[in-house]
C-alpha cells in the first residue's frame, strides 16, 4: 500500500507547478515523465489487478484466426491479442502495448485541454489509478475521451469514428454516441437535479431488475438473449460488489458521494468564465447522464460499466471549478477538500480488491507470487 500511497502524495505535491508561470516546458516534461512512469508500472505488472487470469488465459490460447474463439471478446481487443501472440508469447509485450494505447492519450488530453493538467493527472490517479490495473474497457474510455474534442468542434463523423474504434475494444462504448447530442443541450440545474433524483428512486425500487424481468419474459423466442438476461438477473441477486458490503450500503455511499460533489458543480455554473461556459455545461450534462446510468443499472456490474465512460468528466469539472477560483485562500481550502475527497476515492477503490492490488508485483517478481 505504501507504494501506491507514495504516488498519491507525490502527484498531489506536484500540483503546485500548475500555478508557476513561464514553465510550460517543465510542465510538459513532467506530464511526459509521469505518463512514461505509469505506462511502465501498468505494462510491467505481473498477476496484479482484476481479471488477470481471464485475459492471460485468452492471450495464451490465441494463435490463429481460425480455430480460435475470437468472439470471446470484441474484435479490436481480439485482434490486438492475436497480432501480439503471433509475434511473441510474451504477455508483457501485450500489456505494454495496451498501456501505450490507454495512458498517453489521456495524459495528452489533460495536457492540451485543461488549464491545470497536473491536478487532472492527480485526480485521474485517485479515480482510476491512472489505469495501472487496466482492462479492455480502459482502451475504449481513452478513445471516447479523445472524441470529446470532436463533440466540442461539432465534427460528427470524426466523433463517430472514435466511438466506433472504442466499441471495437468494449461494445458498451457504442452508447457513448448519444453524448454528441446531449453535450449541447441547455438544461437547467433544476431539471438536472430532478433527473438525478428520479434515477435514485428507480434504483431504490429496483426498477432495473423489474425491467430486465419484463424484457426476459418477451425474449423467450431468442435463447441467446434470454440466457443473457437471466445471467444479468442472477448476477444482480448474488452480487457482493467485491467489498463485503451490501448493495444497500453501496447505494448509500454512492448517493452520499454525489451529494457532496454535485452541489459545487451546480453552484459554479454561473461563475465559470464566459469562454468556458459551453464546455463546462457540456461536461456537466455528460456527468449527469453517466450518474443516472450508474443508478439505473445499480444492480448489475456488467451493465453499470456503461456509466464508466462519463466519470472522467467529473475530473474535468473539478479542474474547471478550481481554475475559476480567484481568491488564493479559497483556492487553498479547495485543494484541501480535493485532497481529502480524492483520498476517499483512492482508498475506496482499493477496498474491494486489496488482495489483487497489494502488494504490487512486477514481471521481475514472477517466481515469488502466490496469486491467481
Amino acid at each position: 500500500m505504501l507504494f501506491y500511497l507514495t504516488i498519491f502524495i507525490v502527484l498531489f505535491l506536484f500540483c503546485v507547478f500548475d500555478y508557476v508561470k513561464d514553465i510550460s516546458a517543465l510542465k510538459k516534461f513532467l506530464i511526459f515523465i509521469f505518463g512514461l512512469f505509469f505506462v511502465l508500472v501498468a505494462g510491467l505488472r505481473w498477476k496484479t489487478g482484476t481479471d488477470w487470469g481471464t485475459y492471460y488465459d485468452y492471450f495464451s490460447s490465441v494463435q490463429t484466426v481460425f480455430g480460435t474463439p475470437m468472439n470471446t471478446f470484441e474484435a479490436g481487443f481480439s485482434y490486438l491479442n492475436l497480432f501480439v501472440r503471433n509475434v511473441t508469447s510474451n504477455y508483457t509485450i501485450l500489456l505494454l502495448i495496451s498501456a501505450i494505447l490507454i495512458i498517453p492519450g489521456k495524459f495528452k488530453f489533460f495536457g492540451k485541454y485543461t488549464a491545470l493538467p497536473l491536478l487532472a493527472i492527480f485526480l485521474y490517479y485517485a479515480y482510476f489509478f491512472c489505469d495501472i490495473f487496466f482492462v479492455r474497457q480502459s482502451i475504449a474510455i481513452t478513445f471516447t475521451l479523445l472524441s470529446t474534442k470532436y463533440i466540442i468542434e461539432r465534427k460528427l463523423l470524426l466523433f463517430a469514428l472514435f466511438v466506433y474504434i472504442a466499441s471495437l475494444f468494449h461494445g458498451s462504448a457504442i452508447l457513448f454516441i448519444f453524448s454528441y447530442f446531449i453535450f449541447n443541450l441547455k438544461i437547467s440545474n433544476k431539471f438536472l437535479i430532478l433527473l438525478l433524483l428520479a434515477s435514485v428512486v428507480c434504483r431504490i425500487i429496483d426498477l432495473d431488475i423489474r425491467m430486465l424481468q419484463l424484457i426476459s419474459g418477451y425474449l423467450g423466442f431468442n435463447e441467446y438473449l434470454n440466457n443473457k438476461m437471466t445471467e444479468y438477473l442472477q448476477g444482480g441477486e448474488d452480487q457482493t460488489f467485491g467489498m463485503g458490503v451490501s448493495k444497500g450500503m453501496v447505494l448509500v455511499l454512492g448517493i452520499l458521494k454525489r451529494a457532496i460533489i454535485f452541489p459545487f458543480f451546480f453552484w459554479f455554473r454561473n461563475k465559470i468564465s464566459a469562454d468556458e461556459t459551453k464546455v463546462y455545461n457540456g461536461y456537466l450534462n455528460l456527468l449527469v447522464m453517466g450518474t443516472c446510468l450508474y443508478f439505473l443499472t445499480g444492480n448489475f456490474v456488467a451493465l453499470q460499466r456503461i456509466s464508466t465512460y462519463f466519470f472522467v468528466y467529473e475530473i474535468l469539472l473539478i479542474v474547471l471549478v478550481v481554475k475559476n477560483i480567484q481568491q488564493k485562500t479559497v483556492r487553498s481550502l479547495a485543494y484541501m477538500f480535493i485532497f481529502l475527497f480524492a483520498f476517499t476515492k483512492f482508498y475506496y477503490g482499493f477496498s474491494g480488491y486489496k488482495d489483487l492490488y497489494i502488494p504490487y508485483y512486477s514481471v521481475f517478481d514472477t517466481k515469488n507470487i502466490n496469486r491467481y
